[in-house]
């Protein structure tokens, strides 16, 4: 075989392993596009604590500042605490107040069960004596003093009487006393809790965001003033195709690689979404579905959120903002 007759049969075997060669690099990235458990719509997340204030006030001092790092427990401001200092004395006020009130209540429970005692001596001569006067001859005493002494005893019973109910609403006041004591013991604790809670602290470790607070700023109970996020828990959160959810399992393994940086973190898989909105579908005030009767001939499949958990730390952990875009691949097993 002569150098023309190779040439001829070489050019159509490199054609022929050239062709096969782009059909293969050409299915195997469009099977990798379209099936391949991968995706560049990732977003960095992570659990947002709202920092708000138990109490209302003038904002006297600022400890810290906006994107700082702070831990659990560190003061980040202080409210005025010159109205919770009166609501403290006017909470012991009431409870000293309370206290001598039951004192009173106490000493007339005491008074009224020694009124009781003296009311039994009174009873027990008033039937001593109307017994002795009725065992008495007819005309040995005269008829008025013989009713003078029944007269007497009946009184000594009603009296007696009197003064049982007397004791029981002693008795009930002091009980009524008692429960006063509890709530100005209540209250006071309230007012130096709410003392207390004057200097606001971080509920967790973590770093501050939008943070713009100024001595001279009024705070109301409850309102959000910053938002704390910890720089620990942050995870990775991948949109997946629908038709990519078959080759993702809890459990794989994941790499992360955030926009603009070339450091791939490891990670796992930890959980995927249970449900999505279902947009072609609207609530009823019937309780029954109302479907959209219009079709889409382009259908686009939906994406489902998959948690990624790192594995590592990334490199630059200041860099590792919230928010971030990121690109997840998931490596099958």
């Amino acid at each position: 075989m002569n150098q023309v007759d190779l040439k001829k049969v070489i050019r159509p075997v490199i054609l022929i392993v050239a062709l096969m060669v782009a059909v293969y690099t050409i299915v195997h990235l469009w099977n990798y596009y379209n099936a391949a458990p991968w995706t560049r719509d990732g977003r960095v997340r992570g659990d947002v604590i709202q920092v708000s204030s138990d109490v209302a006030g003038l904002v006297t001092e600022v400890l810290v500042q906006d994107n700082q790092t702070v831990k659990k427990g560190q003061v980040l401001f202080k409210i005025d605490v010159s109205r919770r200092a009166l609501d403290v004395e006017q909470a012991k006020s009431d409870l000293a107040k309370t206290k001598a009130a039951f004192a009173q209540a106490q000493a007339g429970l005491a008074q009224a069960k020694a009124n009781l005692i003296k009311s039994d001596t009174n009873i027990k001569l008033a039937e001593k004596n109307a017994s002795r006067y009725s065992n008495l001859m007819d005309g040995a005493i005269s008829k008025q003093e013989q009713d003078q002494v029944f007269a007497t005893r009946d009184q000594s019973h009603a009296e007696h009487e009197q003064l049982q109910a007397a004791i029981q609403q002693a008795e009930a006041t002091v009980k009524q006393q008692q429960a006063l004591i509890e709530a100005a013991t209540s209250n006071l604790h309230l007012a130096e809790l709410n003392m207390h809670r004057a200097a606001v602290v971080a509920p967790a470790d973590g770093t501050l965001s939008n943070f713009d607070m100024r001595p001279g700023n009024y705070v109301q109970v409850g309102q959000a003033v910053a938002a704390l996020l910890d720089r620990k828990q942050l995870y990775v959160v991948g949109y997946f195709e629908e038709t990519k959810l078959n080759r993702i399992h809890v459990g794989d393994q994941a790499s992360v690689q955030l926009m603009g940086d070339s450091q791939k973190i490891k990670g796992h898989v930890q959980g995927i979404a249970s449900g999505i909105e279902d947009r072609e579908r609207s609530s009823s005030s019937k309780l029954l579905a109302n479907v959209n009767p219009t079709f889409s001939w382009v259908r686009l499949a939906q994406r489902v959120p998959v948690k990624i958990v790192l594995d590592e730390t990334p490199k630059n952990q200041l860099a590792f903002v919230s928010g971030r875009t990121a690109t997840v691949h998931i490596i099958e097993k």
